[in-house]
């Protein structure tokens, strides 16, 4: 096991390391959500993205998010 489970699943190392910066970002955001108890609609609104969007982060579905996305905001 390597210490990026995406490698494990076959992903090849750039595409494993992005995975995984990508998820941590969507992790760090759903925390603050969670700490701060900052709203769907607040979150949408800092991003210059729709609710359902940011609810699909909250939902664990990252598909329609880049990392650029997140880094800009």
């Amino acid at each position: 096991m390597s210490k990026n489970a995406f490698s494990d699943f076959g992903f090849n190392e750039d595409e494993a390391a992005g995975l995984k910066l990508r998820s941590s970002l969507f992790m760090a955001l759903q925390e603050i959500m969670r700490k701060s108890g900052m709203s769907q609609t607040k979150l949408a609104e800092i991003m210059r993205a729709d609710q359902p969007k940011v609810s699909k982060i909250v939902n664990g579905n990252f598909s329609e998010f880049s990392i650029d996305q997140i880094i800009e905001h």
